[in-house]
């Protein structure tokens, strides 16, 4: 239970916990997916894949002290949370964008009809857990070295 209050384990429920809020917020908002396109399903698969990968990761961490230093010590995390960064970070630009261009025009005209706002709180998130990846990465790298 130690890896709780370490900087792995916090960074593993940051992405968790972010990551199931924007999924939340994603399965509020499919009345919007054929209206922005591709980027609403480009960005559910990201959210899914990410975390369950984090869920796994941590749950294995929870349960195994072991495991936690053979995989913290190999490279599948860094290369993991490398790779969860650029899907986070190219999917939330681009719904940012899709939701600036698309979304925010509806919104000027029917503001009560529109999830612009809805849109933007999940492209900031995330950014968010974009960054929140490649600090872990980073540290990751760094107990590496």
């Amino acid at each position: 239970m130690n890896i709780i209050k370490s900087w792995p384990g916090i960074f593993k429920l940051i992405q968790v916990l972010f990551s199931s809020i924007c999924l939340i917020l994603l399965n509020n908002s499919l009345g919007l997916a054929n209206l922005i396109g591709l980027v609403h399903r480009s960005f559910i698969t990201a959210v899914n894949s990410c975390l369950f990968m984090s869920a796994i990761l941590l749950f294995t961490y929870i349960v195994s002290s072991r495991s936690f230093q053979l995989i913290r010590g190999s490279v599948l995390e860094m290369i993991f949370n490398s790779l969860a960064f650029i899907l986070y970070l190219s999917n939330s630009v681009w719904l940012v964008i899709k939701a600036v261009v698309i979304l925010w025009p509806l919104h000027l005209i029917l503001p009560f009809a529109s999830d612009f706002p809805t849109m933007m709180i999940i492209g900031v998130l995330g950014i968010l857990v974009a960054f929140i990846h490649a600090a872990d990465a980073i540290y990751n790298f760094k107990e590496q070295s």
